[in-house]
């Protein structure tokens, strides 16, 4: 198993998150729960990086919308592979792969 730094982690499951909508062609939008899904084994397996898949609710304006991502075992960091289908509170785009704690209004 190889030992990764967040930048490394960021371009991994960026790298992998755009290979697998790719093939399956379709967007980050709607798919969190399955890509959430199959990057944790792949994590897990190839760079020990341990996870849990969280369920919350994302603010959106005045919408709250049901969205999976994982929660990093070690630290609590979460890996959002799909955060570019939202908009922060300040309504900038979120990046297609977020790695940091959690913001409040997830």
């Amino acid at each position: 198993m190889l030992k990764m730094t967040d930048k490394q982690l960021l371009k991994e499951v960026t790298q992998f998150t755009k290979g697998l909508l790719k093939k399956a062609k379709c967007n980050h939008a709607g798919n969190c729960y399955a890509v959430s899904h199959i990057l944790k084994p792949y994590l897990s397996f190839f760079y020990g990086v341990e996870t849990m898949v969280v369920n919350s609710k994302v603010k959106q304006g005045k919408k709250k919308i049901n969205h999976y991502y994982l929660l990093r075992v070690k630290d609590g960091i979460i890996i959002d592979a799909t955060a570019s289908q939202f908009t922060n509170i300040d309504g900038e785009q979120m990046p297609k792969v977020f790695i940091g704690e959690k913001p409040s209004w997830y």
